[in-house]
């Protein structure tokens, strides 16, 4: 573990994207981002996003308020 650098990192992709609320790097290639829904993301269901096939991303969960959706279906 390096402290110092991983809360760089942390730091630098908060001030990269006002929408990333939180970030916690697993591997070099594999990191959980926590990320505020824009306004063009709401409303529109995952697969409507199409996010996996433009940026490889899988989304784990969603947050609404105080509810937490784990492994959401990609009609959510």
């Amino acid at each position: 573990m390096h402290p110092e650098r991983d809360m760089g990192r942390r730091i630098a992709h908060n001030v990269a994207s006002a929408s990333v609320l939180d970030y916690l790097e697993l591997a070099d290639e594999h990191s959980i981002v926590e990320l505020k829904a824009t306004e063009k993301m709401a409303g529109q269901s995952i697969i409507d996003l199409d996010i996996r096939a433009q940026y490889g991303i899988n989304i784990i969960a969603i947050k609404r308020g105080k509810e937490f959706i784990i492994s959401p279906k990609s009609k959510y």
